[in-house]
């Protein structure tokens, strides 16, 4: 059993906030941060909501408009009553899981809930590969985590989706569609036997294959799509 309260909380730096990450949010998630945070956030947001009279004044003293523009950015705000999720707020790293998140929202009709899943820890699938060196005989063993689980709106089919970069089919990426595929099988196996009435799929994506998924969500055919990058790593 996996449960939400048992998450772990997810933290991400300053840093990688201002470069490549990006955070949506809504108008109740800074009163469930802890003071330091909601301090560092809310400046942010103040700064975002003058972003006009700070990029003057960046400009006045020698600075440029870059070290500010993640406020507009990577700073993406929704309504709460858009944001179905029991997270506070969705923090991703790196573009592909952005475009995913943002397509999410905009999709948001198809769902009744979704979470964005830490890197570690939560929900871990095992999984073994051999590495890329050539002639390595040494099989590695490791666990991931997908990137997202996606509760269908009015039916108790959950959607999980591990996002890739464009035609990322390495060798560790398809022991992770392999055996992710499997434990998924098994999973709905063991409900299909209690008599639960709940299913899982499981999903690769890379960013070319996000408009698409959707589409074959919302006409009712995810039960046996396959996108591209899954017919890759296949």
């Amino acid at each position: 059993h996996v449960f939400m309260d048992e998450m772990s909380p997810q933290y991400f730096s300053e840093h990688a906030l201002k470069n490549h990450g990006r955070l949506f949010y809504h108008s109740g998630s800074l009163e469930s941060l802890p003071q330091e945070e909601n301090l560092l956030l809310s400046g942010f947001l103040e700064d975002k909501n003058n972003y006009d009279q700070i990029k003057a004044s960046v400009e006045k003293y020698g600075g440029r408009e870059t070290e500010i523009k993640f406020l507009q950015d990577n700073l993406i705000p929704q309504s709460e009553d858009m944001f179905k999720s029991p997270l506070n707020m969705i923090y991703v790293s790196y573009e592909p899981e952005y475009r995913f998140a943002f397509s999410v929202f905009n999709n948001i009709d198809l769902f009744d809930s979704f979470i964005k899943s830490p890197d570690k820890g939560f929900y871990s699938i095992p999984y073994s590969y051999k590495p890329e060196q050539r002639a390595s005989t040494h099989v590695h063993r490791d666990n991931f985590n997908p990137d997202f689980f996606l509760k269908l709106k009015s039916h108790n089919t959950i959607l999980v989706v591990e996002i890739k970069a464009e035609a990322d089919s390495r060798p560790k990426n398809k022991a992770k569609f392999r055996d992710g595929k499997e434990h998924f099988l098994a999973l709905n196996q063991k409900l299909e036997e209690k008599d639960k009435g709940w299913r899982y799929f499981f999903y690769f994506l890379s960013p070319e294959d996000i408009p698409e998924f959707f589409q074959a969500v919302r006409e009712g055919r995810y039960h046996n799509w396959k996108s591209s990058l899954m017919h890759e790593l296949a």
